[in-house]
């Protein structure tokens, strides 16, 4: 079964955006997002991968968003 998850969220006004997975261990896994995003609400989809497209074992990963001078840290 292939992990999905959505990475949904929303900028007050356009900026740069850097959405990234890490592992457990605080491994880059997959950087998803390293470019200008407009205001509003934005999505994207991660299906459980590597940077290689190598999937994945089941486990737990972070994401980690940055907007501006925003960081926000989620589990997935």
């Amino acid at each position: 079964m292939r992990m999905r998850s959505w990475l949904r969220f929303s900028l007050e006004r356009p900026t740069h955006v850097t959405l990234s997975v890490y592992d457990v261990a605080g491994r880059l896994v997959r950087r998803l997002l390293d470019e200008e995003r407009g205001a509003g609400e934005h999505s994207v989809m991660w299906v459980g991968r590597d940077t290689d497209g190598r999937p994945l074992p089941a486990g737990v990963y972070f994401s980690q968003l940055i907007a501006g001078d925003f960081t926000q840290t989620r589990k997935l």
